[in-house]
């Protein structure tokens, strides 16, 4: 199954020509497509990644080892106007490789924007491209949402019929920040302690464990849990704005909800 997820710009083309109407945003083409690939996911190997290479061509390929070079194809990739970005890794590295696009995007539409109003200059804007994502993580739950099941014949599947198919899904927004879904801070500090266990693993027959599932139940029994119950009795206090509708349910009975005004 096609597994796109399409364009959640900061400014929608319609409030950018508004604003400027001078300038005209780019149409990127969805047929050519780029993928970006995760060295250090847990599927991800260097065969898999020739054979990714050879569906839509070495040079659409970009196969990172670190965040810094993720973030250097990321803005490459933009300014090749490729319609289309397939992200190889997990959750994570997929909402990262949005971020890092649409970061740069915006970064490149405000300066051309302010080169406008100040000089009438006019350039190119730059759009969004879709998303895809093939399943080679640890956590794929976009995987699962999507339809995600064997990568090489997803991104066969994405570069032979995807103008026709497209799913929406909806990001939400913090910041300059993009993600599928926010909590209380629990599955935050279970991550990072997945990742210190990573990091700090030497033994040859364990660090591929903690490249797994079980490297999750490690860290949650032997680290995260701990500390928790350590700091019993500290209280965080959090204020959340809402911008949009929403509703506050009874947390003791789950059968009531009240609506809340945009802005409490």
């Amino acid at each position: 199954m096609l597994t796109s997820v399409p364009q959640h710009a900061q400014f929608s083309r319609d409030s950018l020509l508004a604003d400027t109407a001078g300038l005209s945003v780019a149409d990127t083409d969805p047929n050519k497509v780029a993928v970006l690939l995760n060295r250090n996911a847990r599927r991800v190997t260097d065969s898999l990644a020739r054979r990714l290479g050879r569906i839509v061509g070495a040079d659409n390929l970009y196969y990172s080892s670190s965040l810094e070079q993720a973030e250097a194809f990321a803005r490459t990739i933009v300014q090749r106007g490729y319609g289309t970005v397939v992200c190889g890794g997990g959750d994570g590295t997929f909402v990262q490789a949005i971020n890092m696009v649409q970061a740069y995007i915006d970064e490149a539409n405000a300066w051309r924007v302010e080169r406008y109003r100040r000089f009438g200059e006019t350039q190119t804007l730059l759009d969004c491209p879709r998303f895809a994502f093939l399943k080679l993580g640890t956590g794929n739950a976009v995987g699962r949402l999507v339809g995600a099941t064997h990568p090489t014949r997803d991104l066969t599947k994405i570069v032979d019929y995807l103008p026709r198919r497209v799913q929406n899904i909806p990001l939400i927004r913090e910041g300059d920040d993009r993600f599928f879904f926010a909590g209380i801070g629990y599955d935050s500090q279970l991550l990072n302690d997945y990742n210190w266990l990573k990091e700090h693993t030497r033994n040859p027959l364990l660090k591929p464990v903690m490249h797994s599932v079980a490297g999750y139940f490690a860290a949650l029994f032997g680290r995260t849990i701990p500390r928790i119950i350590a700091e019993r009795g500290k209280r965080v206090e959090a204020r959340i704005t809402t911008v949009g509708p929403a509703f506050y349910v009874n947390p003791h009975r789950g059968d009531f909800s009240e609506p809340i005004e945009p802005g409490s």
